[in-house]
């Protein structure tokens, strides 16, 4: 049983190192950003992603995560309907996991 859970937890961990690392980004940025490197993922940004695997990456990939791009008021909802089905996180989470999710998985 720990042998799944610690490959879950290396898949996990590298697409969070993927995810942040955006390496098709520089092939696509326009000729005037092209000249300044990406800013790299703040402590913060990098904490809140790990929270977000740590609390949705046990049921969700990120690929379901941006099939499914809404707004705050959408993420809310979703957020709702998700610790009415088991999920949970700390009170001082949440906003954090909200933030993230509008962030990253909002709309384009």
């Amino acid at each position: 049983m720990k042998a799944p859970l610690l490959l879950l937890a290396a898949a996990v961990a590298l697409a969070l190192v993927v995810f942040f690392s955006d390496p098709g980004r520089a092939n696509i940025a326009p000729p005037a950003a092209s000249a300044s490197a990406p800013a790299p993922a703040s402590p913060q940004q990098a904490a809140a992603g790990q929270l977000v695997l740590e609390r949705c990456g046990t049921c969700h990939s990120l690929d379901r995560l941006a099939e499914h791009r809404q707004g705050r008021a959408g993420w809310e909802n979703t957020m709702r309907t998700m610790a009415q089905l088991g999920a949970s996180w700390a009170p001082n989470e949440q906003p954090v996991i909200l933030n993230y999710l509008v962030q990253h998985f909002g709309p384009r």
